[in-house]
Order: C-alpha cells, then sequence, then structure tokens
C-alpha cells in the first residue's frame, strides 16, 4: 500500500471512529487502526496524518496512536522520540492558531508524554535525556520570547506539569518519583517565575483585548499546575485534597519573601476578566496552602496579613462572587485560610476583627442565595467549625469575638433553610432533605458552630421549634400547612441532631448538657405526638416529608447515643434531670426503652418503608454491640416482648403492604435480636427451642402446605412466608457465633429446615425472589465463622449437615443446568446468581476445615464427590460466559484454589476434556483485570503443575499416607492437547514482560513449573523474542533471559520457586530497559525539526 492509499484509509478510519454511529464501523475503524499501531508503518502514518490528514479528526487519532505505542513496554526508540518531539513542537508553533484547542491539547499531551517517558533514562548513560531537556528548556524561553509564542509554551507545559503526576507511561512508581524529583528541581521554579513575571507584568493592565485575556488565562493554568504539583512524591488521594499542605521546596523561598506573589495575585484579582476569576482563586488557594515551615515566624505573619488583607479587598468587590464557581473557590479559599494557620495566628493578625465580621456578613448573605450550592457553604461552614473548634486551644486574652459572632450565623441558617422550605411546598423546587448524606454533613458541621453561643442559639432554636409544633399539633393532618410545619421541623430536628454530635468537639459543661436535655426532651416529645398520628393514618398516606422526619429523629437518637449512653458505667448527667423533668426519662435504662419503642413502632407502621426500616434497624444493631449493651437491653420488658414476640404483630408477612423488597430487613432485626437473646443463653437449649417458636411455628405452617398441596391457599401470602423464614434464620444463624449456640441452631434446624428447603425449590425453583434467599441462608449456614463448626469428635453433626446442604445444591444445581432458552434477564436470576451462591456455599464447606473428606469417601459417603461434581458441570454449563460477571468469576478462582491446594486428587480424575476445560479456564482467568481473580487463578495453575511434576517426574518422592488413587487425565490432557501449556507459558511471559504487571509474584510461581515442563517452547519463545527486536539487544535479552536460571536447580520445590521468583522480578526490569533502548535506526527522513513537508 502506497502513501496516498493509506492516507486515503487512515482519514477514512479517522472519520469513522468520531462520526459513524454505526458500532460495528467504529470497531472495523479501531481494528485498523490497532494493526497500525503494531506495524513498523505506525509513526510514518501518523506524520501522513498531521500533514495531509483531515483536521480535526487526523491529528487527535495520531496522538491516539503514539500514545499506545509510547506506553507499550517496547516504546519507541530514543532517537525517533527526539525527532518526533521536535517536529511536533514546530508543527504545534506553526498550527495553534488554527486548530481547535481540543486538538491543541491532545497534541501537547503527547509532547509530554514523549518528554516524561525520555526522562527515565536520566540514571542510564544512554539515551538522549539531554537534548530532551534542551528541548523543555527551549519551550520554557517561549513563554517570554519575542517569537509571540506564549500561548504555545503555556498549552505544552500544562500538559508537561500534569503528565509528570501520574504513573502512565512510566514502569513503577519510585522511577516517576525519582523522574518528577528531576524535573521539579531543575525546570520547575524557571516555570513559575516565567509565569509569574508575565503575570506581573498584566497585573497593571485595567482592560484587556481578547488576546491578553486568552494569554492570562493560559498563564494562570500554567501557574495553577505547577503549585498543584506532588512536589514530594506523596501520590495522595485527590478526594483528600482539602487536608494537605502545599509542599513548596526550599530553594523556591526567595520567591515567596516579602510575600510579593501573593500580592500580585490579590492585585490582579480586581482587574481580572470575570471568565478567569475562579482560575485565579484556585491559584489563591493553593498559595494559602503552602506548608508553614517554608516561612520563619516572622515571614509568617507577613503571609498571614496579606491573605487577611486580600480576602477582605475580594468582599469590598462582591460582585464576581455572585458566579457560583467563583463563589466556590472562594469558600475553599476560606476554608484553607483556617486549615493552614492556627486561631492563635489569625487573631493577632491585622484587620481580624474587620475580616470576621466581614466574613459573617458574607456567610449570611450566602446562605440565602438559592444558586449557591450546599457544596460551597459547606466549605464555608467548615470555616467557622474550625473555628469554633480552636477556641479550646486559645488563650483567655485573645478575643476571638467568635461567642457573638456563631450564634448569627446559626439564625441565619435556620432563617434560610426555613424559608426554602416555603418554596419546595409551593412551588416544588428541588428539596435539599432529598440528599441526606449532603445534611448529614452540613449539621455536623453546623452543630459544632452552635456550641459557642449555645444559649442564644438554643433560645432561637426552641422559639421556633415550639411555634412549628404548636402549629403542627393545631392543623389538619396532611393539609399544606401541616406539610410546611413538617418541612420546617424535620430541618429543626435534624440541627438539634447536629447541637448533640457537637458535645464530642468541645468541652461540655453542666448548662450544655442541660440544654442539650432540653433540646432532646422536645424531639421526644415530638416523636411520641407523629408516633401517635402513625397509628391513625394508612402507610399509603405516609410521604416523603414524613420519612424525612422519621429520618431527622434516628439522626438524633444516634448522636444521643454515642454521647449519653456507655456501654461500660451510668453517666450522670444534667441532660438526663432535663429529661426527668419533661418526660420523665431517669437514667440510661429509661432513655433505651424510648428506643426500642421507636424501633418497634417504625417496624410495625413504616415497615413498607424500606430506608426508614433499614436505618432504624442500623441503630437498632448499634444498641446491640458489646456485651454490657446487650444485657442492659435483655432486661427491658420491651425487648422481652420482641423475643417472645417476634413473629406475631412485631413482624407480620401477612400484610398487603409488604412487599418481597421490604422483606430484606427481616435479616438485620434478627441478627440484633438473636444477639441480645444469646448473651445470657448459656447452654440453655429449652430457652432456645422457646425463642424459636414462632419461626418453628411458620415453619410448620408451611411444611403443612407442602404436604396438603392445598390450592385455595394464597400463594403471594405462602411466598412471602418461605421468604422470611429463610430471612429470619439466616440472621439468627449470622448472630449465633459461639459454637454451643449454633450446635442449638443445627439440633433445631435438622431435619425439618431442609425438607422445607427442598419443598420450596422444588415448587418455585424458577423464582429467583424465592431461590436467592435460601441459597443465601445455605450459604450463612455452611461458614464456618469463628469456628463454630468446629465441633468436638463424639459429634456428626458436620457430616449430617454438609450431606443434607449437598443433596439440596446438587438437586438444584441439576434443575439449573436445565434450565434453556432464558432471556438476559431470567439468565442472570435463574443461572449466575443462583451459581455464584452455590459456589460460595462449596467455597465455605472447603475453606472451612470442618469436614473430613478422607473419612467420608472411606466409608463409601459419595457426598463430596457429587458436589465436586456438581461444581464442574455447573462450570461447563457457563465456561463461555463465566469471565463476564466478575462476582461469579472470583467465586469459581476460589474454589478452584482451595480445591486444587487441598483435593488435588479430584481434579485428576476428571476426564481429559474436562481437565483441559478447566486449565483454559485458568488461562482466562490469569488475563483478568482483577488482581484477586488473577491470584486465585496462578494458585490454582501452580498446584496442578506442582502435580503434573510428580506425575512425569516418578522419580520425585512425595508423602502418600492415606492418599486415593490418583488419575491420568491431566497428563492425558497435555499430551492430546499440548498448546494449552505453551499458551499459559506465553500469556504469562506476556504479562510479565510487556503489560503493567500487577501480580509479579503469583504469575512467577507455576512460570517455573511450566518451563520446567515445557523447556522447549520457552526456548521458541525466547527466541521469537529476541529475534523481533533489534540485533544489538540480542545478547543483552539473551542474558537477560539466561539469568532466569541463575543459581536454581530444576527441582520443583519451594526453595527453587522462590528464588526463580526473585530472578523473575530482576529479569522484569534489565528487559524492559533493554527494549527501551535507544540503539535503532534513524526515524522516516519526513520527520525533521523544521518540518519540511508541512
Amino acid at each position: 500500500m502506497n502513501d496516498e492509499e493509506l492516507l486515503i484509509k487512515l482519514n477514512e478510519a479517522s472519520k469513522q471512529i468520531f462520526e459513524t454511529q454505526d458500532a460495528n464501523i467504529r470497531k472495523e475503524a479501531d481494528i485498523f487502526l490497532d494493526e497500525v499501531a503494531a506495524s513498523q508503518k505506525c509513526i510514518p502514518s501518523c506524520i501522513l496524518l498531521f500533514e495531509r490528514g483531515i483536521m480535526p479528526y487526523a491529528p487527535l487519532v495520531a496522538k491516539k496512536l503514539l500514545i499506545s505505542v509510547l506506553n507499550s513496554k517496547a516504546s519507541i526508540p530514543s532517537d525517533m522520540r527526539l525527532q518526533l518531539s521536535g517536529y511536533l513542537l514546530t508543527y504545534l508553533k506553526e498550527s495553534v492558531h488554527r486548530m481547535p484547542l481540543f486538538v491543541t491539547t491532545a497534541l501537547c499531551q503527547l509532547f509530554a508524554r514523549i518528554v516524561k517517558i525520555s526522562w527515565s533514562y536520566l540514571d542510564s548513560e544512554k539515551g538522549n535525556s539531554q537534548e530532551f531537556q534542551a528541548l523543555l528548556k527551549s519551550v520554557v524561553g517561549l513563554l517570554t520570547s519575542s517569537e509571540g509564542k506564549t500561548d504555545v509554551a503555556c498549552h505544552i507545559l500544562s500538559a508537561v506539569l500534569v503528565d509528570f503526576g501520574i504513573q502512565e507511561g512510566v514502569e513503577g512508581v519510585a522511577k516517576l518519583k525519582r523522574m518528577a524529583a528531576n524535573f521539579r528541581d531543575n525546570f520547575m521554579k524557571l516555570i513559575f517565575e516565567g509565569c509569574i513575571n508575565l503575570l506581573r507584568k498584566l497585573s497593571g493592565n485595567r482592560i484587556f483585548n481578547t488576546e491578553d485575556a486568552q494569554i492570562y488565562g493560559l498563564l494562570l493554568e500554567v501557574s495553577l499546575q505547577t503549585l498543584s504539583f506532588d512536589f514530594i512524591g506523596s501520590m495522595y488521594d485527590e478526594t483528600q485534597d482539602e487536608s494537605n499542605a502545599i509542599q513548596i521546596p526550599g530553594k523556591w523561598k526567595d520567591l515567596f519573601e516579602e510575600d510579593s506573589v501573593v500580592v500580585m495575585f490579590f492585585s490582579l484579582y480586581k482587574n481580572v476578566p470575570h471568565v478567569h476569576a475562579t482560575k485565579l482563586l484556585q491559584n489563591l488557594v493553593l498559595l494559602t496552602s503552602i506548608r508553614r515551615t517554608l516561612f520563619d515566624c516572622k515571614s509568617r505573619s507577613t503571609h498571614l496579613e496579606h491573605l487577611t488583607k486580600g480576602v477582605l479587598d475580594i468582599l469590598s468587590e462582591p460582585a464576581k462572587l455572585r458566579n457560583p464557581e467563583t463563589f466556590h473557590e472562594f469558600c475553599r479559599l476560606i476554608a484553607r485560610l483556617k486549615g493552614t494557620f492556627q486561631l492563635t495566628e489569625i487573631v493577632k493578625a491585622g484587620g481580624y476583627k474587620e475580616m470576621v465580621n466581614s466574613l459573617v456578613s458574607f456567610t449570611m448573605e450566602s446562605l440565602g442565595i438559592a444558586e449557591f450550592s450546599l457544596n460551597s457553604v459547606y466549605y464555608l461552614l467548615s470555616f467557622w467549625s474550625k473555628m469554633v473548634t480552636s477556641t479550646a486551644y486559645i488563650n483567655n486574652t485573645e478575643v476571638h469575638y467568635l461567642d457573638d459572632l456563631c450564634p448569627n450565623i446559626v439564625k441565619a441558617f435556620i432563617s434560610c433553610r426555613l424559608n426554602t422550605c416555603q418554596q419546595v411546598v409551593e412551588n416544588g423546587v428541588d428539596d435539599e432533605l432529598e440528599d441526606s448524606g449532603s445534611v448529614h454533613q452540613l449539621m455536623d458541621i453546623l452543630g459544632v458552630i452552635c456550641r459557642l453561643g449555645y444559649r442564644e442559639s438554643f433560645d432561637n432554636i426552641v422559639s421556633i421549634f415550639d411555634a412549628d409544633v404548636n402549629k403542627f399539633t393545631s392543623v389538619q393532618l396532611n393539609s399544606f400547612e401541616s406539610k410546611l410545619s413538617k418541612k420546617r421541623l424535620t430541618w429543626l430536628v435534624y440541627l438539634i441532631g447536629g447541637c448533640i454530635l457537637g458535645k464530642s468537639t468541645l468541652s461540655s459543661n453542666s448548662d450544655m448538657d442541660s440544654i442539650d436535655g432540653e433540646l432532646v426532651s422536645r424531639v421526644l416529645q415530638l416523636m411520641k405526638i407523629t408516633d401517635a398520628q402513625l397509628v391513625q393514618v394508612r402507610p399509603n398516606d405516609i410521604d416523603n416529608d414524613w420519612q424525612y422526619l422519621e429520618h431527622g429523629y434516628l439522626y438524633v437518637l444516634e448522636h444521643t447515643r454515642k454521647q449519653y449512653i456507655s456501654d461500660q458505667i451510668l453517666r450522670i448527667s444534667e441532660m438526663y434531670e432535663r429529661l426527668r423533668k419533661n418526660m420523665d426519662i431517669k437514667n440510661e435504662e429509661d432513655l433505651l426503652v424510648v428506643y426500642v419503642h421507636k424501633i418497634a413502632t417504625n417496624l410495625k407502621y413504616l415497615s413498607t418503608k424500606e430506608k426508614v426500616v433499614d436505618s432504624s434497624l442500623n441503630l437498632f444493631d448499634e444498641l446491640t454491640l458489646g456485651f454490657m449493651a446487650s444485657k442492659k437491653l435483655l432486661k427491658m420488658d420491651e425487648i422481652q416482648y420482641m423475643i417472645n414476640n417476634h413473629n406475631a404483630d412485631l413482624l407480620s408477612f401477612n400484610s398487603e403492604n409488604v412487599t418481597i423488597s421490604s422483606l430484606k430487613c427481616r435479616t438485620n432485626f434478627y441478627r440484633s435480636l438473636t444477639r441480645i437473646f444469646a448473651c445470657n443463653l448459656g447452654e440453655d437449649f429449652g430457652a432456645f427451642e422457646t425463642y424459636m417458636i414462632p419461626v418453628g411455628n411458620t415453619l410448620k405452617e408451611i411444611m403443612n402446605i407442602f404436604s396438603n398441596r392445598n390450592n385455595s391457599i394464597n400463594q403471594d401470602q405462602l411466598k412471602l412466608a418461605v421468604i422470611s423464614c429463610c430471612r429470619d434464620i439466616r440472621g439468627i444463624a449470622f448472630a449465633l457465633s459461639k459454637k454451643s449456640h449454633f450446635t442449638m441452631l443445627v439440633q433445631w434446624m435438622h431435619p425439618d429446615i431442609f425438607g422445607f428447603i427442598k419443598g420450596s425449590l422444588e415448587i418455585w425453583g424458577d423464582r429467583p425472589e424465592i431461590v436467592n434467599p435460601i441459597l443465601k441462608l445455605l450459604v450463612e449456614i455452611a461458614c464456618n465463622r469463628t469456628s463454630r463448626l468446629t465441633f468436638e469428635m463424639n459429634t456428626r453433626y458436620t457430616i449430617v449437615l454438609f450431606r443434607e446442604i449437598s443433596k439440596l445444591i446438587v438437586d438444584y444445581g441439576r434443575k439449573i443446568i436445565e434450565m434453556k432458552n432464558l432471556s438476559p434477564n431470567d439468565f442472570y436470576k435463574l443461572k449466575i446468581k443462583n451459581i455464584r451462591n452455590i459456589f460460595n456455599i462449596i467455597k465455605n464447606v472447603l475453606q472451612g476445615s470442618y469436614l473430613p473428606y478422607g473419612v467420608m469417601d472411606f466409608y463409601g459417603d459419595r457426598c463430596f464427590n457429587e458436589t465436586f461434581n456438581l461444581f464442574i458441570q455447573l462450570f461447563f454449563d457457563i465456561k463461555d460466559v463465566f469471565m463476564d460477571y466478575p462476582k461469579l468469576c472470583k467465586m469459581y478462582f476460589s474454589v478452584l484454589d482451595t480445591l486444587a491446594r487441598d483435593q488435588i486428587v479430584y481434579i485428576s480424575l476428571l476426564d481429559e476434556n474436562t481437565f483441559a476445560e478447566v486449565l483454559k479456564s485458568i488461562h482466562l482467568g490469569a488475563q483478568s483485570l482483577d488482581s484477586v481473580i488473577i491470584t486465585n487463578a496462578t494458585n490454582a495453575l501452580d498446584y496442578i503443575i506442582d502435580f503434573i511434576f510428580r506425575k512425569v517426574n516418578p522419580g520425585v518422592k512425595t508423602v502418600s499416607i492415606d492418599s486415593e488413587t490418583e488419575g491420568e487425565a491431566c497428563i492425558n490432557a497435555l499430551k492430546s492437547q499440548p498448546q494449552i501449556l505453551s499458551q499459559l507459558l506465553n500469556t504469562i511471559l506476556y504479562t510479565l514482560i510487556f503489560e503493567d504487571c500487577k501480580c509479579q509474584w503469583s504469575l512467577s510461581r507455576p512460570l517455573f513449573g511450566i518451563i520446567l515442563l515445557n523447556p522447549e517452547n520457552f526456548n521458541v519463545w525466547k527466541r521469537d523474542m529476541i529475534n523481533a527486536q533489534d540485533s544489538t539487544k540480542h545478547q543483552r535479552l539473551e542474558n537477560a533471559f539466561d539469568s532466569l536460571m541463575d543459581n536454581i536447580e530444576k527441582v520443583l520445590n519451594s526453595k527453587n520457586k522462590d528464588s526463580f521468583t526473585t530472578n523473575v522480578s530482576i529479569f522484569r526490569k534489565s528487559v524492559v530497559e533493554i527494549l527501551r533502548d535507544s540503539n535503532t535506526p534513524e526515524l522516516d527522513n519526513r520527520i525533521d525539526y523544521d518540518a519540511e513537508g508541512m
């Protein structure tokens, strides 16, 4: 194919990638481009696209092809990279003004990647790293040169700064850190100085033309990327950036002397075009976060003075802050100010009083502007929260004025949120209460602010709360006024919960505890009113507003529990004195009664509101954590009522409003209730039988129906009963972690529960909503949590239990295999999910180490063999698609790993084709992107290879006491299909050498055995790989491959495997360095610095 034909095909593929909506056409274009990338004509093809391709698609496709080659282990030789980078620089300088911005950005990213990859040879004698550094210096020189290419320099430098902060294209974090440190020390200060000098020239201009405004924005971007750089290689998580200081190098200290940089940025804000105000504030956020240790005490004070003055200047011109993005960055700036400096320093700064007064006014005004998001408001309030928290460490002689200011912020927040309620109810605007996560975050910080000047905030909250409660109780239920009052009360209830939470942040006194008692009393009184209304309303009348209020109650109860209910010693607090006077609640036990009553009420009357029930049960679960906490609850009459009536009025599946999804809560409920019951159970089996009577009665009723086959029974109610029973027993089983208690459950279950499960599966085996809870129950029963199934030698429970479970899953597994022609949805629900659950059951049995497999087989018990055969049959049923389902895939390889480790004999007895398919599945697992799957798959392969090695080397002696007769299928399979081992060898070697391998240790373990079993194929692969490279690299590659077997005997044992694993690590590094060496022919002569072909 000549150049013209190639160009036509490349342009056509480029258009197809970006324009066509036909997935097949795009796929064909991708395949063609992949072939180009893998060919010798990749770089010449990209040059064709740059010079004569269709704009804007061609440059983007060329960038994509070159990036893929650069990121590969072979990469592009150094001389070619140097010529290509020079070509790109010239191309950008001459074409930047006629290219769309996104194309310019893409090409700058390509240039940056070339420079970064070339930087990796700084510690090597070979390569042309100095030329690349000189090239980058020429780009820096463009910033201030007279060529008028400042925009090109800014685009390139921004891309370089970003690329040096990510690992892509670099082998290993250590190398990236070394390269980034070198780049930081030699170039970044030069870049920042040039950028600052240009910005300083622009700072005096009040009017910007379009070109100046564009340069201004680009310079701000370069400055931002410079300050955002990871200077110390901490690799911190971007989600945590608000708590990280900017680690400016000490050599940069002269740039920040007298704070000329900070002053200059604040002066720029006065004249900055509105479109760039956000970017400038992002720079100021980072400048505010500069590490404290860069300055001495005097310089730090000066730095803070300039920051406070700058903040005041911005507040004096609030017009630009009307933009939500600019407002957001200013809020971040304020939050970072307190994050960097201590309150004692901020108080001593000049203009402190004026600044905090202005910020209070700004905060109060901002809270009332609906356009500003909760995220922005969060930053603003977090500043005040941190200020309040720091008051505990400030001297009494230092006046911070926060006691007088914080109540004003709280008052403004209440006012604006209550006003929003009116808009939500009347006009249907977005309700912030829908996002409970954001509401909780706000209340967590606002509660801290409330604790300073607590009495004043309390008076304000109480006056509004009491008025709204009176109005709520005086209007008709579900009227407009009732809805409005309910929303207002929800915000106030949440705020009270935040106030209680604030107790953990600031030191509290008896007066504050008394205020907490008054606030909690009012919430409990309101809760009593609404609980009484729940009895009167129909479930369908319980709207979202009611649910938001219920979530508010639970929020208050949760934080009250954390602050005033102890698992150890009863706390004496003024809070209980106020509760005693207002609610006749004298101590923790009385308060726990309220908790339990509220949870029971929600379960009974809000059973169809899943989120409320789930939150209620989470609270119940937390109440039961701890032995003493459970014992306290056990003494309560309400809990005793639950224990004795837990399947009657409390949790009913007979209600017409109960749905299948709402039954999910039953597992959590029984887990918590059983945990309480079991804390004082001891070995009283009679008490356990009494506790299980409600569940047992339900079980008997269902079994009677199964026996009589009464078709007049409501089938929907029967299904709900079956699901409820499974979820109940599963929750009980989860809570019984002691061996003696779980033994009681096993004795109670056998044999009725297994007959119940068998009958249910026979009737509803094609109904996933029933099968799923049944199989999950079996997963829990088979789990040896806390060694609860490791029974004494004189018991037969483990064998009996497994035998029953085996019968059930084998029978149902065969039904799964018989299911054919399913829709995609049914295929997932009936096959994939159920097979995953069966694999999970087998995994729990195998990894539980409680089943004596050898004894069972010795006495002719075939249940384990049948289970193993089912595992293989189920795998065969889905072998073509199982890799598409990650959870199923993980479960399969986990079982296979355990089987290969402990039951290799069973695998050896498989027939040839089956064994071959197992090895093929391992081959797929080794290519997975999930490290867990790779580890399990290669572990299984390692055990299998060990077994095969012993079979083909009879001279290797192993311990074989009581071992079963091993099969020969593995040997026969490899003889009939020798390509399997070759493919495994190829995949593992390719992954180790050419891919970013995350599981090197796991892959290297079976590789040693495969090489010993298949040395001819290894030598062929080695020869082909070496011959594909330049002849100058052959000898070094040969030496690298030979080093794999240094000091290793050709015997498959742990010692040799460990030595081989060490050699693999050294081998990988050597080969990668060799492949990226620069001794290769010159690039196509069309590439030069002058780009003559353009």
